[in-house]
């Protein structure tokens, strides 16, 4: 989550970034069908990513989450 304060607005703005990195885009286009945003490659690193700023697709993964837990120390932070 990021905060940001502009000159210009009165409220600040909240932006939401969700992004999994991965080799393959095959699991991500998964992730898409369910969550939406978006699908890109980063050549650099030669690998796909997923990115979703959208609090539609965030209140989707929390749910996701609690439902099913992540089987590894990741779910010590999510609890967080």
């Amino acid at each position: 989550m990021k905060i940001i304060r502009r000159i210009t607005r009165n409220k600040p703005e909240i932006r939401l970034n969700f992004q999994i990195d991965q080799k393959s885009d095959l699991l991500l286009n998964i992730i898409k069908e369910y969550l939406g945003g978006k699908i890109a490659y980063r050549k650099s690193q030669d690998t796909y990513y997923y990115g979703s700023t959208n609090f539609g697709s965030a209140k989707r993964v929390i749910e996701y989450f609690d439902r099913y837990h992540l089987q590894s120390r990741k779910h010590i932070s999510y609890l967080r």
